[in-house]
């Protein structure tokens, strides 16, 4: 209640669901754990996470790479490291298959089934 003894607008449901979907986002969480622990039905999750996807959708951040000249290691034996959100990491070795890569970053890049 307010000091005038008036009470508090009460969040509206698509408020309500918005700050679901935000703690989910940055829970890193896949659906099924975060609505189990919360014990919403995911029929209902899913039905708000598309309605409000533009509002929810996770970004993918442009990151700046920099290499250095000077190596100590022959760098044909140095892996690449690319860390995606929710710390998934893909270390690739020299001789990789371009075509496979590709393919795990769009699988990795891709927002959780829904």
């Amino acid at each position: 209640m307010t000091a005038g003894g008036r009470r508090e607008p009460r969040e509206s449901t698509k408020d309500h669901w918005k700050r679901i979907l935000e703690d989910w986002v940055a829970s890193g969480m896949d659906e099924r754990d975060c609505c189990r622990r919360s014990v919403i039905p995911i029929t209902k999750f899913r039905w708000w996470r598309k309605r409000l996807r533009p509002e929810h959708a996770v970004p993918t951040p442009f990151v700046s790479v920099r290499v250095k000249k000077e190596r100590s290691v022959p760098i044909s034996s140095v892996p690449i490291e690319i860390v995606f959100p929710r710390d998934r990491i893909v270390r690739v070795r020299p001789g990789f298959d371009e075509e496979t890569l590709a393919r795990i970053v769009q699988i990795l890049e891709a927002p959780p089934c829904g």
